[in-house]
């Protein structure tokens, strides 16, 4: 309800969250039997680690319905443009990982029964990798396809 027209349809949200490991990561000193040489080794485990991503959104179908409608075609009125930055990075040590950051533009096609949606998958460092990825969802929204049946309520 602020006034502030066509920037209502832009939406941020966010996530931060703190995994702990199943099984501690422990470096080990190693004699090999053989040789006598010595190495450091790990028991395979894994590191407490902190992730947090940003969303950035603009929903063109709020724009045309709630703030002006423009005339646009139907497809380009339920696109959904946005953008996604990731980043992990180990809590404890030892680790085995490194800090990552990626980013994610796409676009998500939103109509009455289904979405759609494709985004590229950018590495921000090294760690993260070097090479682009892609990832691809669809929904369908059975509550609009099957009101009746599998969109019913389980409790009233």
């Amino acid at each position: 309800d602020l006034p502030i027209g066509y920037l209502r349809p832009l939406a941020i949200t966010g996530e931060l969250s703190y995994s702990i490991a199943d099984k501690k990561l422990k470096t080990m000193t190693v004699t090999d039997p053989t040789t006598g040489v010595v190495s450091m080794t790990d028991n395979r485990g894994d590191s407490n680690a902190w992730a947090a991503g940003i969303s950035i959104q603009y929903s063109i179908p709020y724009l045309q319905s709630q703030v002006r409608d423009l005339g646009l075609p139907a497809f380009l009125g339920g696109l959904i443009p946005l953008l996604e930055i990731t980043w992990t990075s180990p809590a404890s040590t030892p680790s085995t990982q490194a800090t990552t950051w990626t980013f994610a533009p796409g676009v998500i096609y939103l109509s009455d029964n289904y979405q759609v949606g494709v985004e590229a998958l950018i590495p921000g460092n090294k760690a993260a990798g070097t090479t682009v990825g892609a990832i691809a969802q669809f929904h369908l929204f059975f509550d609009d396809l099957f009101p009746t049946t599998l969109g019913k309520p389980l409790f009233y």
